[in-house]
């Protein structure tokens, strides 16, 4: 069984900063962010000052992975309706099936808030989450060009959405 934690302190985004150091980062985190060093003080100060909601995912009282929403992010590429760009990190866990279980607490978090779509970003060379995200029913709706870096070359972030009724 899996728990959903809202992080409230700035402990919290210890295990977030630790898989930043991890060799497979780049599944989950842009080229432009790795290797950059901010500290847990600016982590907390920047989440405070946010309209984004992190809960960290814990099994058996171990933190396995972390899923966000935002109300208020910057880079989402269709601004016509209330939108929640997530974000979903499972880097101890993949492929157990907690990413589903993961998607449907965050959908039900964000229906509750009377959002009307989510929007998310999956990295060109991660097909494994691109598959993902289709079977749940996300289409996409863009790319953007020259993204990332990984493996010599240059990748894009497609662009993802989920509309609500």
């Amino acid at each position: 069984m899996l728990k959903f934690r809202k992080v409230e302190k700035k402990e919290d985004f210890i295990p977030i900063l630790e898989w930043g150091k991890r060799e497979d980062a780049y599944l989950f985190t842009p080229s432009f962010l790795l290797g950059k060093k901010r500290t847990l003080e600016e982590n907390w100060t920047n989440y405070k000052n946010s309209e984004k909601t992190v809960f960290l995912v814990e099994k058996d009282l171990v933190v396995i992975g972390e899923v966000s929403y935002d109300l208020n992010f910057p880079l989402i590429m269709k601004k016509d309706k209330k939108t929640a760009w997530i974000g979903i990190v499972f880097p101890e866990a993949k492929g157990k099936g907690y990413g589903g279980v993961a998607m449907k607490f965050l959908e039900e978090k964000i229906k509750e808030l009377g959002i009307e779509r989510i929007e998310l970003g999956c990295f060109e060379y991660n097909s494994r989450a691109y598959d993902f995200y289709k079977k749940l029913g996300y289409k996409e709706i863009g790319r953007l060009d020259k993204f990332t870096y990984y493996d010599n070359k240059w990748w894009q972030d497609i662009r993802m959405e989920k509309e609500f009724e």
